[in-house]
């Protein structure tokens, strides 16, 4: 009776094994991609949630002046920003009588890729301020 295994064997189960490493290491890269991504809308998504509630303590009064001023819409670049990224927030205020919408887009160049449509990630939030206490 024969104890252990055989070359063979042996050789069969390193193929094996070998196969099952090199498919779970082709998983990192895109794992690592996805989460930098995640990252990144993460951070998008503050900025833009910060300045919505920039908006939202402004008194409603102030924030129509604000618009009737021509201040509806603006663009703010922050860099810096998860280790070099470079966002821009853009907002646009909407006065619709007794509410104001407010919409704040914050956008960032994809990797690899130049500034563009087909070059750029974008996150909108979307909320509406009235003047009703």
């Amino acid at each position: 009776m024969n104890k252990g295994f055989s070359i063979v064997e042996a050789i069969v189960s390193v193929f094996i094994l070998g196969i099952v490493v090199v498919t779970l290491i082709n998983f990192f890269p895109v794992s690592s991609a996805m989460n930098a991504r995640a990252d990144r809308l993460a951070e998008a998504a503050i900025l833009s949630e910060d300045f919505i509630e920039f908006f939202r303590s402004v008194p409603f009064d102030t924030l129509k002046a604000f618009i009737a001023a021509g201040n509806d819409s603006g663009t703010h670049i922050l860099g810096g920003v998860l280790g070099g990224w470079h966002f821009t927030r853009t907002w646009v205020l909407t006065d619709n009588g007794n509410i104001i919408q407010v919409e704040v887009r914050c956008s960032w160049p994809k990797p690899g890729r130049l500034p563009g449509n087909l070059g750029t990630s974008n996150i909108s939030v979307v909320t509406q301020i009235s003047d009703y206490e």
